[in-house]
């Protein structure tokens, strides 16, 4: 702009020659005519100047416009981008909470495990001793199966003898009585006849 105003207000030192009553008209008419040219190229230099300064101007309000937007556009999307992270950062603290929770139910689960694998141990250990016993018992009630086996056939030899004593001495009990029958039949008609004979005496 400075260097504009220099050629519009700055003149160019012009020597005229001298003529008998003054500087020569023809001079100083070719100077003036010159400063006019040149005063009309500067002004039109100026011009041409002020329209690309006018151009450049409006292209920079247009820049300062678009990166206005964008700015506005960038708040929002900060903006947005702090509530997301407001929403993440709530999120990932009750994440967190629930995660603290969690651990502390791990915990506590782990140490009912401990106690429960104890007790598993200890009852895996009374049971190994049950079921020891329980072998000892198994082998022990089939030996005394076998010895019961044993007495139960000795039972049935024993019962069988007895059986055929019993039959035995049923049947001599059944002759002897036969016979002890036959003596008092008898006795009783010996006795008949020794009464009649009485009774006749």
């Amino acid at each position: 702009m400075e260097q504009l105003r220099e050629l519009i207000i700055m003149p160019v030192e012009k020597k005229f020659n001298k003529a008998m009553f003054g500087f020569d008209k023809k001079d100083v008419l070719d100077y003036i005519n010159q400063l006019e040219t040149n005063q009309k190229n500067s002004v039109a230099t100026y011009e041409k100047k002020l329209v690309e300064q006018n151009n450049s101007l409006t292209m920079a309000l247009r820049e300062v416009d678009t990166l206005t937007d964008k700015v506005a556009e960038l708040e929002e999307q900060v903006k947005n981008l702090s509530v997301d992270v407001d929403e993440s950062s709530a999120k990932l603290i009750a994440e967190n909470h629930t995660l603290k929770e969690q651990l502390a139910r791990l915990s506590e689960l782990e140490e009912k495990n401990e106690e429960l694998q104890i007790k598993i141990t200890d009852l895996n250990t009374k049971n190994n001793y049950i079921e020891s016993e329980r072998q000892i018992l198994v082998s022990s009630l089939s030996e005394k199966e076998e010895t019961i086996l044993e007495l139960c056939k000795t039972n049935a030899e024993v019962e069988k003898q007895l059986k055929s004593e019993i039959e035995k001495i049923k049947i001599s009990h059944d002759s002897e009585r036969k016979v002890q029958l036959l003596n008092i039949n008898s006795a009783k008609e010996g006795l008949t006849k020794i009464l009649s004979i009485v009774e006749k005496l």
